[in-house]
């Protein structure tokens, strides 16, 4: 086991991300140039090391909107929930998502076309159980 901020920052698999409060554990894959992919999209993370199949685990805050021309995971929001100081956006696609936006962000409506990337700080790249 390991500090309280490692586990948080580096679990070692998708149960002890899951164990300390990661929103998104998904499947991806790792390109040979190191870019983490999901559903075959971008998501702004890169792991160096082997290319092959990966999980990526993402705090809901850490799932970040960009704009429809940037690289990124397409999604469609299907539900809107407002939060303790922030608004929750379940979002399907090539996996479901949840993301966090604060109260000020510009928050699009049931049924819109997004695409999502992942913030380094708030995701960890994880092995592949079984792999």
């Amino acid at each position: 086991m390991g500090t309280a901020e490692r586990l948080h920052r580096s679990p070692a698999d998708a149960s002890v991300a899951a164990l300390v409060g990661y929103d998104n554990i998904v499947d991806a894959h790792v390109g040979s140039d190191g870019s983490v992919l999901v559903g075959r999209a971008p998501t702004g993370l890169a792991r160096p090391g082997p290319a092959g199949p990966a999980t990526v685990a993402v705090f809901a805050g850490g799932v970040r909107l960009v704009g429809e021309d940037c690289p990124g995971v397409p999604a469609r929001v299907s539900r809107v929930t407002p939060g303790r100081g922030h608004h929750v956006l379940a979002l399907d696609g090539a996996v479901p998502l949840l993301a966090q936006l604060s109260l000020d962000a510009s928050i699009p409506p049931t049924g819109q076309a997004v695409r999502v990337g992942f913030d380094p700080a708030l995701s960890a790249v994880l092995p592949k159980a079984g792999c």
